[in-house]
């Protein structure tokens, strides 16, 4: 079996998982993944500022991504998510990640990784913790002036930890209303969501992002990247 096979492989098998699972009742990943397959240099930073639209949420969050080696990165990211039209105070949201590139384009067709990630986030009565894992695969692109378009996807597998104060939300709040049914006042689950995105490369020191986040709360995410 051939690496291009095993890798058209992958990425069927991989969008069968997402357009499986996009009717579960999941929990919404709210950072994004804002990054490509490809990991930093060893030594390189990149700062990174964005805005998330979400069916029910409202983000504002940045990141700080720094290279550990070759094939080896980390991020950080924080920042403030807003419930929108739940009568409910914004909130924080904080999240990390460390990416392997286990495949680069050249020999391969694909730049693919692998990443462990986590976040938290805690609004008004509701607070979600997640920690799991993501296959992440892209390319990049060279455009006639010489700067790069980078298109990307990946699936995350993740366990999330869900409790809330059924006082502080009302009638048609989903999160509480999937707990709530149960009688409880806490939740775990194993949850499953998928990105989508493109990186343009605008100079040698900006990147933009945009990006489709395909969770329980349906997104888009923009933003720039800054290389330090």
């Amino acid at each position: 079996m051939n690496t291009a096979f095993r890798i058209r492989l992958l990425i069927g098998t991989l969008t069968m998982v997402v357009i499986t699972l996009a009717s579960s009742p999941l929990q919404a990943q709210l950072l994004g993944q804002v990054s490509t397959a490809r990991t930093l240099e060893r030594g390189a930073n990149d700062v990174g500022g964005y805005l998330g639209l979400f069916e029910d949420y409202t983000t504002v969050f940045g990141q700080y991504r720094h290279g550990l080696s070759g094939n080896l990165d980390f991020g950080l990211q924080g920042g403030i998510v807003d419930p929108d039209a739940r009568g409910a105070d914004a909130g924080l949201i904080i999240g990390g990640d460390l990416k392997w590139m286990v495949m680069a384009a050249g020999a391969d067709p694909l730049d693919m990784a692998l990443a462990a990630r986590a976040s938290i986030y805690d609004v008004g009565n509701l607070s979600v913790f997640s920690v799991g894992g993501l296959v992440l695969i892209s390319r990049d692109y060279r455009l006639s002036q010489g700067s790069y378009l980078s298109p990307y996807g990946g699936v995350n597998v993740r366990i999330e930890h869900s409790s809330f104060d059924s006082d502080g939300f009302g009638s048609g709040d989903s999160f509480a209303a999937r707990i709530a049914q149960n009688g409880d006042d806490s939740d775990t689950e194993l949850d499953i969501g998928g990105v989508a995105g493109v990186k343009w490369e605008m100079s040698d020191l900006i990147d933009a992002i945009g990006e489709l986040v395909l969770d329980d709360n349906w997104g888009i995410v923009l933003g720039l990247n800054f290389k330090l």
